[in-house]
């Protein structure tokens, strides 16, 4: 070091790299570079303080005339540009606000003409879905007619869009709905439809869940659903005014999360078991999932929510009906994850079966239920002790990178209603195929009833 520093063959080496101990004349470069940056630090002191001086001395004189005609000017001149800026805003948004009004009328007068086709019309079903499908709109999105010349979908979605820009559509009122939309999942691109500006897409995929699983006549079934577009039709309904469309039914077939219709529709399916060999099942009563989260999620007082549970079940808020009853099904839905609760009339039992064990946030939104349970219980006068709550330790457990809650609340649903001991006799492995017989159960129970 010493070598290479005196005979400035280069630059001093990092004092960093190599300690001082190795460098001989450390001490003495340090006193003077520290020595240098103290008198830089009084000198650039000296000259704020100086500058601090001027300042004060101009703020205190007065300012000339030519000085303020001159600050004046530079005002005046800032306040016309943000006036014209301003106008010629105001300008833009009337011409968009006429151009609205004009596409909005014209919708009305088409929904109108529409309407009144409708109400003279005598066609049957047949036609009346090809009037349907001429429109190019599900049932959900009626609003454009059939008159000679209707609005094209480009059209259509410039007029909301700026509807959206000016800001003169107001927001719905909240609604007393639920739907399960997975807001985190990581969606596959080869294995999701996605549906934009009514363009609804042809699934080009066929390595479905379970495909090989499946015998010949089921897997022509679903080759001919998913020779259909994948939209918002609806494919069947269910006993609780629910129903289910062919994006849900395309989700159950591909492994996303299932929709909490699908969920009702699955345990309609085992009603219709019970009915047929009652004695080898108990007697149970379910509460659709749509209401379950309903008043799970409502922001209200335990009270105020009692009262709306028993104006609007009445079949459970009489202790007659209840006793007749030996299990209540309520499916909970917590932070994208659908669990069970079952009640045990008999027992005044209520056990916990879920697939993913030992949250505390599933436990809370468990008690907070049990909790809303034993209020509803003993205003209706049916139980005046509350419940005991068990969190059932025995029940399997789904896979960690799974959307399959759904599908195991179903299970369990089938296997505790049936009479005697319960024996879970299903695991993650055949979820797959589970999938794949629950979409052609869906779509042979459609067929049928068409």
């Amino acid at each position: 070091v010493w070598l290479l520093e005196h005979t400035r063959l280069q630059r001093p080496f990092n004092k960093i790299v190599f300690p001082r101990i190795l460098r001989w004349e450390a001490p003495k470069k340090r006193k003077v570079q520290v020595g240098a940056e103290n008198l830089k630090a009084e000198q650039e002191e000296e000259e704020r303080q100086e500058n601090k001086k001027e300042e004060d001395k101009e703020e205190t004189e007065e300012m000339s005339p030519s000085k303020w005609s001159k600050v004046m000017s530079e005002m005046r001149n800032e306040l016309t540009c943000v006036v014209c800026r301003m106008e010629e805003r105001d300008r833009q948004t009337r011409r968009e606000l006429e151009e609205f009004g004009t596409k909005l009328d014209s919708i009305f007068k088409q929904l109108k003409s529409y309407m009144a086709e409708r109400k003279s019309s005598t066609t049957g079903p047949e036609n009346e879905a090809k009037d349907m499908t001429n429109m190019g709109q599900t049932e959900e999105g009626r609003g454009v007619s059939t008159s000679p010349a209707p609005m094209d979908v480009e059209e259509l979605d410039k007029v909301v869009k700026m509807a959206a820009n000016v800001g003169t559509l107001n927001m719905e009122e909240d609604k007393e709905e639920y739907k399960v939309i997975a807001l985190n999942e990581k969606e596959d691109p080869e294995a999701t439809i996605s549906i934009k500006h009514g363009q609804p897409l042809l699934e080009s995929r066929r390595d479905f869940c379970g495909q090989d699983l499946l015998p010949e006549e089921q897997k022509q079934i679903i080759h001919s659903f998913l020779c259909q577009t994948i939209d918002g039709t609806k494919v069947m309904n269910n006993r609780w005014d629910g129903y289910v469309t062919r994006e849900h039914v395309h989700a159950i077939l591909f492994g996303k999360l299932i929709v909490d219709d699908a969920i009702d529709i699955g345990f309609q399916f085992l009603m219709e078991k019970m009915e047929k060999v009652s004695n080898d099942y108990h007697i149970c009563m379910y509460m659709p999932a749509l209401l379950v989260h309903n008043f799970q999620s409502k922001k209200a007082k335990i009270p105020e929510r009692v009262k709306l549970m028993k104006s609007s079940l009445p079949y459970m808020a009489s202790k007659g009906d209840i006793e007749k009853v030996d299990l209540l099904f309520f499916v909970l839905f917590t932070s994208n994850h659908w669990h069970l609760l079952v009640v045990d009339v008999k027992k005044k039992r209520a056990m916990s079966y879920n697939s993913i064990k030992g949250s505390a946030r599933y436990m809370a939104t468990t008690k907070r239920w049990v909790t809303l349970l034993d209020a509803f219980f003993k205003f209706c006068g049916i139980m005046d002790d509350p419940l005991e709550l068990i969190y059932d330790d025995q029940c399997l457990d789904q896979s960690s990178d799974s959307a399959d809650c759904a599908l195991f609340v179903i299970k369990f649903m089938k296997t505790i209603s049936k009479k005697g001991e319960i024996e879970w006799k299903f695991s993650q492995a055949d979820m797959p195929l589970m999938r794949a017989q629950f979409t052609v159960e869906i779509l042979t129970y459609a067929s049928a009833k068409t």
